[in-house]
């Protein structure tokens, strides 16, 4: 009896913070919430999803208002430095077809995030709530390669100001500082079979099947472009 009493009584229990949690799904985006009770808001579908490499759309806080944000995921943090040591990232985002919002995009220790600022955050901020649509473009290069593939994807939001109100009152998680020096001390320590691992895995989730199989071709194609122009 005691036993059934007590198994009763972790249910409503169980239930009852079940009940007073925030939902994870509101509309077409999703709230996650960390231990620390610190939350962050993402739209259901994502970006790009390759081989284990994530770009998504997320929402934080830049301590004046929530504001979107691109956040590349998935590849360890030596491999984002030496990416964004070897080319360059162009983003922007776009309401509703309208004005098209550069990004900033930086390294971090928890991936590579392309984020408004100024003007373009005031803009993004006041207009995400009504929004019915987004769209996103990243565009990257690498020195001494053809600029890669173009990732560019528009998508229908829906309850963005609900999602908004319940992420601000649980708690936003900031926009991360680009920790650029902490991640570049990790590099020394890396070997260099590691180190051609993680070039793969960026190829690949770039487009390349092959990773770095396909690195040869690519050069020589670069080469072979920039000798004989058209």
């Amino acid at each position: 009896m005691r036993t059934t009493s007590a198994l009763l009584l972790g249910l409503l229990v169980c239930i009852g913070t079940a009940r007073a949690a925030p939902p994870p799904h509101i509309g077409s985006w999703v709230l996650t919430c960390s231990a620390t009770s610190i939350c962050r808001l993402r739209a259901e579908k994502r970006f790009v999803d390759k081989d284990g490499v994530t770009v998504e759309l997320d929402v934080l806080s830049d301590r004046t208002a929530l504001v979107p944000v691109l956040a590349l995921r998935g590849l360890p943090a030596q491999a984002v430095m030496m990416a964004s040591a070897m080319g360059t990232v162009g983003a922007w985002i776009q309401l509703d077809g309208g004005v098209r919002r550069a990004l900033e995009c930086a390294p971090n220790l928890d991936g590579y995030f392309c984020t408004p600022r100024g003007d373009a955050a005031r803009a993004l901020a006041a207009g995400l709530p009504t929004a019915r649509t987004m769209t996103a473009r990243v565009e990257a290069t690498v020195t001494g390669m053809k600029p890669l593939p173009v990732e560019q994807k528009t998508l229908a939001l829906v309850d963005t100001r609900q999602a908004l109100a319940t992420l601000a009152a649980a708690g936003a998680e900031p926009v991360p500082d680009a920790r650029v020096a902490a991640a570049s001390r990790l590099l020394p320590r890396t070997s260099p079979s590691t180190l051609a691992a993680m070039a793969d895995t960026a190829l690949k989730a770039a487009g390349y099947r092959d990773g770095l199989g396909d690195l040869p071709a690519l050069m020589s194609k670069y080469r072979n472009s920039n000798t004989n122009p058209r």
